[in-house]
């Protein structure tokens, strides 16, 4: 049980991270970060910052940086 606890705290560390490197970079360039999350799956904590959402989800796999002009349906003004 420890070593599955420490192998998922692992997989938090790593992909928090690589997404902050994301986020860090997107930053730098002046896009707007929408929303930073690291797991996947519904919502289960969230706060908002000034611009930025910051979330956790309860699948520790993935995560994302998501930011401004990345969805289609607002260039296409759906």
């Amino acid at each position: 049980m420890i070593a599955f606890l420490i192998f998922i705290g692992s997989i938090l560390v790593l992909v928090g991270l690589h997404e902050l490197g994301h986020f860090l970079v997107a930053r730098a360039c002046g896009v707007e970060i929408i929303e930073f999350s690291i797991g996947i799956g519904p919502r289960l904590f969230s706060i908002s910052g000034k611009e930025t959402r910051y979330s956790l989800r309860p699948i520790p796999i993935g995560g994302y940086v998501r930011m401004a002009g990345e969805d289609r349906s607002e260039e296409e003004g759906e």
